[in-house]
């Protein structure tokens, strides 16, 4: 009994962290293009869905992945849809407070994780200008794959030791790299944790999962 009700308290704190997001999110459907970054994604984007290519046909110097978003928008809702592109926005920051909600319960209780939870849509939505915040541009799918990427980290660390996970976790990070090049400073932290961490892992066994990890990043590179 005990289970099911602690079950349904993080059901509904789930969804009110959407519902909360989505409200704070909403306003990025006033303006169809909030910066020139947007203009700069949708010009690419459209040059995708034409069947251009990247770097070749449409020059910029930011990584791929925000171009790929924007691209499926387009083709979900026609060329220069900014309304399929900024609700694209709104679900990834959805999935990317849920996914901070989830990686905070691995080292807090469930209330705590769900206030930090909380301070991130509220923060992420009120603390920088607006043409920042609503605005659809490669820090929104670094952000998710960074979060994901450290929570499989810590998931696989403190549940499983899994070689699946630890390929899954390199993979993710490289998502988070090819969305925005600084994030490669994030996914050399969990070697950093790994070196330090209470684990206590000898240097032979600190090799192998680093492999492991950077093998999963450079399946990923390979493919893009």
């Amino acid at each position: 009994m005990c289970a099911i009700k602690t079950h349904l308290t993080e059901i509904k704190r789930i969804l009110f962290i959407v519902l909360l997001t989505v409200i704070f999110k909403s306003p990025c459907f006033v303006y169809p293009i909030w910066n020139m970054d947007e203009a700069i994604s949708a010009v690419i984007g459209t040059s995708i869905v034409d069947g251009g290519v990247p770097y070749k046909d449409a020059i910029d110097h930011r990584g791929p992945i925000t171009y790929y978003f924007y691209a499926m928008a387009f083709l979900i809702g026609g060329n220069n849809n900014m309304a399929v592109v900024h609700l694209i926005d709104i679900i990834l920051s959805i999935l990317t407070t849920v996914i901070l909600f989830k990686l905070g319960k691995i080292f807090l209780d469930n209330r705590m994780a769900f206030i930090s939870s909380i301070s991130f849509i509220i923060l992420s939505t009120s603390v920088w200008s607006f043409s920042d915040v609503f605005a659809f541009h490669t820090e929104k799918p670094m952000i998710l794959f960074t979060t994901l990427g450290m929570y499989v980290f810590l998931y696989d660390l403190v549940y499983k030791d899994h070689i699946i996970l630890k390929l899954l976790c390199g993979c993710i990070f490289a998502l988070a790299f090819f969305s925005k090049q600084p994030s490669i400073f994030d996914f050399a932290s969990i070697f950093i944790f790994l070196l330090f961490c209470k684990y206590n892992y000898s240097l032979n066994e600190f090799f192998r999962k680093s492999i492991i990890y950077i093998s999963g990043f450079f399946i990923v590179s390979i493919i893009i």
